[in-house]
């Protein structure tokens, strides 16, 4: 490997040095992100550096982030390199051609990584959602207590608390229509029509 380096012009001995650096580091991030890991780099005057593994596994990517220099001195060696060993570039058309890959694959990295972030969800029922949707009663709800009713929200079938809206008893079985969301999951409702 030393010969190997050795035999480099010293611009190609850069774009070496670059892409050997930059993939190895993309690469343990990449792995580190999609296992989990989320490592905080910190610029402060002590220069702390803090891995959390929470699992939690946000993928985010900035494009100042390390992640991102990783991915541009990956590419950048990468084209570097191959413009001036298979092509026969000159230094700075070379310099120019792996800046604009290396840019190019940083600009297509955050747009990829954009995408898989607005791919997730929170998976938190939204009980406003529940509003004028039907169901049945689960658990007869009293004139004046507390029943259970069965209703979809946001495409799931969920049991909830409900109390009768006009004050007459429901029994179970009774086909009924949400009418108003009372403190947390608790539910107003009325005979369904």
């Amino acid at each position: 490997m030393t010969e190997f380096l050795e035999s480099l012009p010293a611009l190609q001995k850069v774009y070496f040095i670059s892409a050997i650096v930059g993939g190895t580091g993309f690469v343990v991030m990449t792995a580190m992100q999609f296992l989990g890991a989320d490592l905080e780099l910190d610029g402060d005057v002590g220069g702390d550096a803090g891995l959390d593994t929470s699992g939690t596994a946000d993928v985010s990517f900035k494009l100042l982030s390390v992640h991102g220099l990783t991915a541009f001195s990956m590419i950048f060696g990468l084209a570097g390199l191959s413009l001036t060993r298979e092509f026969g570039t000159t230094w700075f058309e070379s310099l120019i051609g792996a800046t604009a890959a290396g840019s190019a694959t940083v600009w297509i990295l955050k747009k990829l990584f954009a995408f898989f972030v607005g791919l997730k969800s929170s998976g938190t029922t939204d009980m406003n959602r529940a509003i004028n949707e039907q169901g049945t009663v689960y658990m007869q709800i009293p004139a004046e207590g507390v029943g259970k009713v069965q209703l979809p929200v946001q495409g799931r079938l969920q049991t909830l608390d409900a109390v009768s809206a006009d004050h007459q008893e429901l029994t179970t079985g009774t086909r009924v229509q949400v009418v108003e969301i009372i403190s947390g999951n608790t539910l107003k409702v009325k005979r369904a029509e």
